[in-house]
């Protein structure tokens, strides 16, 4: 219910004859109006000033804005809002300001609002950016070369290398990246790229500038091993050499191909990154046709037909033309996957079609629907990201189903359940324990039948703020959001995190269900990204958590005291 603003007594009769008045010669409507008024919420000002993170010195015309209202900074950083009684959130954005420009949240903090809110100080953190020089070694004029910028990030707590903006050089080779998000790690990538200026004479050689990626490496591998790290209002500068080097022909054909080549052919080099060479097929020999420079790189060639095929030849190109390099397409073989049910636990209730409930998640009316999601994620292709399969039902087999693999390569597996407080307590794939270790698809394996098993014995977790923490005692300290909370099994190589949030007066958080085991727990003040990746950061966080053990059916009532900004933290 609103908070309701009483009036003193001695103007209470006054303010009730005035709307009956209205009443008497106005519509009834008015004096519902009238008398409503006094139920409109309390509101008090909400002031402070806005700064920059790193010099602290006030920003000006930056957007301070709720819900209900908004306003510009003054030339001395300072702002004023008028906001009901009760928690409000702010968000402040400023262009040059890490924000929506470069796909960050704006800075955002709760504030409680009363008669005794503290003036409050919101900080923006500038953005960074990248220029560059680009060089030709032939001392042509370096304008029209892409750059594809990639940039580090953390996603359910593993690293990825994701393709975040590019940049093309002008006349005199320059390139800029502006407004990039900081601290973050990033790699500058250009694809081969073979002469643009004159006719080369018949027959004569293709000369041109090989794909690179920067700070240093030849391919992307090789680059993110040392990125350029740059931190909040870095504007890096680097300075790019390009030599000019022989180009050679390579023909590579494929099996049962028709005309104009209608199962295509896809060049990466060895970390995955495509190509993007001009490619033409010739009718006569039915080949790609292509030139590439000295390095290492692979070819694919797939049909998404019934059933799907796939073929791939892993080729070096070193000082001279490569020919007669034949793919042969092989239909791929599904992977059986069963799956069991070894429910301990009163039997879950899942719903299956038309919102039929069923007991368990195997059989019933919706027998045909997988009871399971699975996502492959790629362990060395560092710009692959996870990948879903799809599942069907083995019409030989009650609990068996087929599922298409993907491309070769090295993947971890991440199974769903779809039910409530259903878990995979094992994966299996020969001798394999696919919960801790990649499955291996290499050229044209056979593999074994992945095995899973489900149970529903999960425990229940649920934290709170402890009393005496630090975010709820210090009147300076405002929170984006309640707590935010992570649960990640401890052992060797964890694969997966498990977020929620902490209770607190206004957020009351539900218990998070977990597979029984052991947990590291760790709450942070504010958002904060874990990479599992990192063992130095891991040790560090698992000093500031807690380790603690959830019990099958049981629920473990944890305080926790959440890790502020200047504290050691796993954040990117």
């Amino acid at each position: 219910m609103r908070p309701v603003a009483l009036l003193p007594e001695s103007s209470r009769p006054a303010i009730l004859a005035g709307c009956v008045a209205l009443a008497a010669c106005s519509a009834p409507f008015i004096l519902l109006a009238c008398c409503a008024a006094q139920d409109a919420p309390r509101t008090f000002p909400v002031d402070g000033v806005v700064e920059n993170s790193l010099t602290h010195q006030p920003v000006a015309r930056a957007l301070v804005e709720s819900n209900l209202a908004a306003v510009l900074t003054d030339i001395e950083g300072r702002f004023e809002l008028r906001l009901p009684e009760g928690d409000a959130y702010l968000s402040v954005r400023r262009p040059g300001y890490q924000g929506p420009q470069n796909g960050q949240p704006p800075a955002q903090l709760r504030v409680n609002v009363s008669a005794k809110t503290q003036p409050v100080t919101i900080f923006l953190t500038p953005v960074a950016s990248i220029t560059g020089h680009v060089t030709l070694s032939s001392g042509d004029q370096a304008a029209g070369l892409q750059f594809v910028l990639n940039r580090k990030q953390i996603e359910a707590g593993h690293s990825r290398w994701r393709s975040v903006g590019s940049a093309v050089t002008n006349n005199d080779g320059a390139l800029r990246l502006p407004a990039l998000a900081a601290p973050a790690s990033y790699v500058l990538c250009i694809a081969p790229s073979p002469d643009r200026y004159g006719n080369s004479a018949p027959g004569a050689p293709i000369r041109g500038y090989p794909g690179a990626c920067y700070p240093g490496g030849f391919d992307l591998n090789s680059a993110i091993a040392a990125p350029l790290t740059l931190s909040p209002g870095q504007q890096a500068q680097l300075e790019i050499s390009l030599t000019r080097q022989p180009f050679y022909p390579v023909s590579i054909s494929v099996a049962g191909n028709g005309p104009r080549g209608s199962l295509p052919l896809t060049i990466f080099d060895r970390s995955g990154r495509p190509t993007n060479v001009s490619m033409r097929f010739n009718d006569r020999t039915g080949a790609f046709e292509f030139n590439l420079p000295n390095g290492s790189y692979y070819a694919e060639a797939r049909g998404f037909g019934n059933p799907p095929l796939y073929a791939r030849v892993d080729f070096t190109v070193a000082g001279g033309p490569i020919g007669g390099v034949n793919l042969v397409p092989a239909p791929v073989a599904p992977i059986p996957v069963e799956i069991r049910e070894d429910f301990t636990a009163n039997p879950t209730p899942a719903f299956g079609g038309n919102g039929v409930i069923r007991q368990g998640i195997i059989g019933g009316p919706n027998g045909d629907q997988p009871p399971v999601l699975i996502n492959f994620d790629p362990v060395d292709r560092p710009l692959d990201g996870p990948m879903g399969v799809n599942l069907r039902r083995d019409p030989g087999s009650a609990d068996t189903f087929l599922m298409d693999p993907p491309q070769q390569g090295a993947y971890m597996l991440n199974v769903q359940a779809l039910g409530p407080q259903i878990y995979a307590a094992s994966i299996i794939g020969g001798s394999t324990d696919l919960l801790r270790e990649p499955l291996i698809i290499g050229p044209g394996s056979s593999l074994h039948p992945i095995q899973i098993v489900l149970r529903n014995d999960t425990g229940f977790l649920e934290c709170t703020i402890k009393a005496d923490s630090a975010a709820t005692t210090d009147p300076s300290t405002f929170r984006s959001m309640p707590a935010p909370v992570f649960a990640i099994p401890t052992g060797a190589a964890p694969r997966q995190i498990y977020p929620t949030y902490a209770r607190d007066a206004s957020f009351p958080a539900p218990p998070l269900p977990l597979p029984p085991g052991k947990y590291l727990v760790v709450a942070f003040e504010k958002a904060r990204e874990i990479d599992l990746d990192n063992a130095d950061a891991m040790s560090r966080l698992a000093a500031k958590g807690q380790t603690v053990t959830i019990q099958a059916g049981a629920t473990l009532n944890l305080q926790v005291d959440p890790i502020g900004d200047g504290e050691e933290e796993a954040a990117q």
